[in-house]
């Protein structure tokens, strides 16, 4: 990985979440390399003292269409 950026697509997650299909235990990451290597993956901790590598969540959304004849 050469990005200071890791994206991952929650999409179809939150919507099982906030549809009740699914419990929210929340979102774990963790490398998927053989023998669990994680020196090829770091990520900060909410409380780093860099506040820009900190974790964060972008939710991005589209409001659900309300036929306004109801």
């Amino acid at each position: 990985m050469n990005t200071d950026e890791f994206v991952v697509d929650v999409t179809a997650i939150v919507q099982k979440i906030t549809s009740g299909d699914y419990e929210n235990h929340g979102f774990l990451l963790k490398s998927i390399f053989e023998n669990k290597d994680y020196s090829y993956v770091e990520f900060a901790s909410k409380n780093y003292q860099e506040e820009a590598l900190r974790p964060f969540l972008r939710i991005i959304y589209t409001p659900p269409f309300l036929d306004e004849r109801e």
